[in-house]
């Protein structure tokens, strides 16, 4: 019951700083031909982090420079080529509220990159929010509650495996 109403009350805080964000009308036109880096937050599900290693390396074939966004002792996890450009964060970088804390929001509201990928299929209030606190023009993610206010490109890939899923997404991604 607690929990839910954390949600709820970190639903509300995120949505009065996301409304601050325009919408501009944009054209995807070689999004992905045009952008060359990409801040990827990784998946919290350890199957989908495992299988999102794909995501990295299609990016990586492509001449195009993934910077992974994921806890610390995941980072470890990555693939050697990537970890030096992880940002990893811990627990005291997310606050009572399931949110980032005040110096992890300072940290991502200085970087810029091209293009914000989210790799969460899941709901993740903390991920979607920091995905929103980097400086890109362009914020994609999977299609999930509420992500209209997170994302200016969506994609529904209603897969239950992740590994498809992940390879869907690539397919799309080629298209722009």
């Amino acid at each position: 019951m607690i929990e839910l109403i954390k949600d709820k009350i970190a639903g509300v805080i995120v949505s009065g700083k996301l409304k601050s964000h325009e919408n501009i009308l944009q054209s995807f036109d070689n999004i992905f031909t045009k952008s060359f880096t990409y801040f990827i937050v990784m998946p919290e599900d350890e199957s989908d982090f495992n299988h999102s290693f794909e995501v990295l390396n299609f990016l990586d074939s492509n001449r195009k420079t993934p910077i992974a966004f994921t806890f610390e002792y995941k980072v470890s996890l990555l693939p050697q080529k990537f970890r030096a450009r992880a940002i990893g964060y811990n627990l005291a970088d997310v606050s009572r509220l399931k949110l980032p804390s005040a110096s992890l929001i300072k940290k991502l509201n200085a970087m810029n990159y091209n293009v914000v990928l989210d790799l969460n299929r899941t709901e993740s209030i903390f991920n979607s929010y920091a995905a929103n606190l980097v400086k890109a023009p362009v914020r994609i993610g999977y299609q999930k509650n509420n992500s209209d206010k997170y994302y200016n490109l969506q994609f529904n890939i209603d897969e239950a495996s992740p590994e498809i899923s992940y390879k869907k997404l690539l397919n799309c991604l080629q298209m722009f």
